[in-house]
């Protein structure tokens, strides 16, 4: 699952969307749905992290950095994964710039931008997994020479060619020139599953202002791993019609 969760210190003109009010909302679509793994974004490291970590404390183990400054300063595009599924081996972060090893800006880009990810062993099969977890840039700049970043990390990071999985609020459509080239070894999730849920609904939802509606949030699969089931998550979770004003996206894979 890709879920940008909206960041906790932003001001909302409509008070029910403020994080406090739909905080809640957020952990019981994650409890319900339980996903093998959550890949955030907009994670507040100060507030939202640990409230994610410690309320999924039951089922879930996770890993986050701020990508301010590599520790606690900032968002975190984090991820969360079900311990009696998945065994955690490595995990790391680099950032999405020209030097990735070290908190920095993103080419043009004025907000740090990162990429989380782990190398997953399946408890039941034996098999691994490697992902990648990511919140790219709003410039045209940074969004190919971002993703261009993550497709070079990856065989260095993944050198036995695990199957890879990459989730994450993209900012662009699948039709954007960043992903020409991943398309040479990456499917996007969506147009492979063979069956899909609220295809058409918009993963940016922005409150309800159906003018800004947008299909941004994207999982990308290697092509050695077979979609089953694709859904964007529209529901309402305690109340909320809107949890955020992203709306998770989730894969059922096989691989």
């Amino acid at each position: 699952m890709s879920f940008n969760v909206r960041q906790s210190k932003a001001k909302e003109s409509d008070s029910n969307n403020s994080w406090v009010n739909r905080k809640n909302s957020c952990l019981q679509m994650i409890s319900e749905t339980m996903p093998d793994i959550v890949g955030f974004q907009e994670v507040q490291m100060k507030d939202q992290w640990p409230f994610f970590r410690d309320g999924l404390s039951e089922h879930y183990d996770g890993y986050a950095i701020g990508r301010r400054d590599g520790k606690e300063k900032g968002e975190t595009s984090g991820f969360i994964y079900r311990r009696d599924n998945l065994i955690l081996l490595e995990h790391g972060t680099f950032w999405l710039s020209e030097t990735p090893e070290e908190p920095s800006l993103s080419f043009d880009e004025k907000y740090y931008r990162s990429a989380t990810w782990g190398i997953f062993k399946v408890r039941k099969s034996g098999k691994h997994l490697f992902y990648v977890n990511t919140h790219m840039g709003l410039t045209y700049k940074s969004q190919v020479e971002g993703f261009k970043v993550i497709l070079e990390k990856i065989p260095v990071l993944n050198p036995k060619g695990y199957p890879v999985v990459i989730t994450g609020d993209f900012n662009v459509t699948v039709d954007h020139n960043a992903f020409v080239t991943a398309r040479q070894t990456l499917n996007n999730a969506l147009d492979v599953a063979k069956e899909k849920y609220n295809a058409d609904a918009p993963t940016y939802n922005a409150w309800g202002n159906e003018r800004k509606f947008a299909i941004i949030d994207h999982i990308w699969l290697s092509k050695d791993i077979k979609c089953m089931v694709y859904i964007t998550d529209d529901k309402p979770y305690d109340g909320h019609q809107y949890i955020s004003d992203h709306f998770p996206v989730s894969a059922e894979i096989k691989f």
